[in-house]
């Protein structure tokens, strides 16, 4: 117990968690390919697809935080860190990149142009995100990689579309 120079995936033979979130970006990257081609309304589609590469920063910036070690810009690019997997081809090996790159990818999910494309307005419904989520995922992975001036912007962003912190201990009741 609490052994650090134990490699943890050699104490589990499963790990649900960890497959749940990579299930749940493979969903993400199923959106994202099929969207393009998708029927409907055209003007919909570049906010799906945002919504859909935040999402997927966010479940990546889970993983990473939970199966690799910290971020440090100084030791960065020399430690593993997880596979970011941005496509639909499940019958590749995925590769593990170092944390630099993993969290490269993931700003990049979550990126200005990205953002843009969500409502710029907050959202009346817990089930569902825009602007105010993306920024927020971004100010956080910035956090955590202690640039805090950049992720003071986007979290100032985020509380500039909603300010509004839900009370959600009711939900337990």
């Amino acid at each position: 117990f609490c052994d650090e120079t134990i490699d943890r995936a050699d104490l589990a033979t499963d790990d649900g968690l960890y497959r749940d979130l990579y299930e749940y970006i493979n969903y993400m990257n199923v959106v994202i390919s099929k969207m393009p081609d998708a029927t409907g309304d055209e003007s919909q589609k570049p906010r799906i697809i945002a919504e859909a590469r935040v999402m997927r920063a966010y479940l990546h910036f889970l993983a990473v935080n939970l199966y690799a070690r910290q971020y440090d810009d100084a030791t960065a690019s020399t430690l593993g860190g997880i596979a970011y997997v941005d496509d639909t081809d499940v019958s590749v090996q995925k590769t593990k990149l170092p944390l630099d790159q993993v969290y490269a990818k993931a700003l990049e999910d979550c990126s200005d142009d990205v953002l843009a494309c969500l409502k710029q307005t907050a959202v009346d419904n817990s089930s569902r995100f825009e602007a105010d989520f993306g920024y927020g995922v971004r100010a956080r992975i910035l956090f955590q990689m202690k640039h805090y001036d950049e992720a003071l912007k986007y979290a100032n962003l985020a509380l500039g579309v909603n300010g509004t912190i839900e009370d959600r201990s009711e939900i337990a009741n």
